[in-house]
């Protein structure tokens, strides 16, 4: 299955770092583009961990693996169409917060000259980082909702089929190191 045990802490330096930090405004780009492009790997993460589990028809582990294989190489954008399909309830607010997050998250790591490209020419760097930091926002706050969610994943797992075999621990493991990396920290994911 996709890892969540891979996730990052960003600080939120790209965005807070003043002229007296000796980077130019370019290299706080740099920084920001490169925080960016983690923080939408680890949503990606969550999503393709979270995903398998939410098919009905099939909740058995053998069905969770394969579903997780089969994602493993799909795109974020329709991993994120498939998990916004699989919420219950009116799903549009979601369907379209998604969109957008993967429409700035495209725009980015596709197409960050032909968006950014003027804005860089024209040196309005602090734009830019704006840009960056409303974007950064709405990922981690994203992130910071999936994360519960993940937690309880792996807590169920822990508790349900892998109680009483060798890969409790493991899984305790798992649990208690991501609960205290998720949960301990109110600036996890930068600003």
């Amino acid at each position: 299955m996709s890892s969540v045990a891979i996730s990052y802490e960003l600080p939120t330096w790209p965005f807070d770092m003043t002229q007296n930090d000796r980077v130019t405004s370019e290299e706080r780009i740099v920084l920001a583009v490169g925080a960016y492009v983690i923080q939408a790997q680890e949503l990606e993460h969550l999503l393709k961990f979270l995903l398998p589990m939410t098919d009905e028809a099939d909740p058995s582990l053998k069905a969770v693996i394969g579903r997780s294989a089969a994602l493993s190489k799909k795109p974020m954008g329709v991993v994120a169409q498939a998990f916004v399909k699989s919420c219950p309830g009116d799903i549009a607010a979601l369907q379209e917060h998604f969109a957008k997050i993967i429409s700035d998250r495209n725009e980015i790591v596709h197409h960050f000259s032909a968006r950014f490209g003027p804005l860089l020419n024209a040196k309005q760097f602090e734009e830019i980082l704006r840009e960056f930091k409303r974007r950064h926002r709405q990922v981690k706050d994203l992130i910071q909702t999936l994360r519960p969610m993940a937690l309880k994943v792996v807590e169920v797992l822990r508790d349900g089929p892998y109680a009483g075999t060798d890969q409790y621990e493991e899984f305790a493991r798992v649990f208690l190191a991501l609960q205290s990396r998720w949960l301990s920290s109110k600036k996890c994911g930068g600003a």
